[in-house]
């Protein structure tokens, strides 16, 4: 296997019943529009990351190209001293 393709893999502002539950449970307000797209960002990384251990779980050098997929937000820039 060369790589694998995700055909437009991205994130959806959900209230269904799993997501509402799985939000609570992070301690979010499902009825809180900010708060369900962020939701939204984060089962969208955890599918990217699933997806990515299980493919390479049987080629670790596959490469995975997931369309239209968000980019994480980079990390804070690191303080040091002057």
């Amino acid at each position: 296997m060369d790589g694998f393709f995700f055909d437009i893999a991205h994130p959806q502002e959900c209230a269904c019943f799993r997501c509402k539950a799985d939000m609570l449970a992070q301690g979010l307000d499902p009825a809180d529009v900010a708060q369900r797209k962020q939701s939204g960002m984060d089962v969208m990384y955890r599918f990217m990351d699933e997806m990515s251990a299980f493919v390479r779980s049987f080629d670790a050098d596959a490469t995975i190209f997931l369309q239209r997929r968000p980019c994480r937000p980079a990390p804070p820039p690191r303080q040091g001293h002057i």
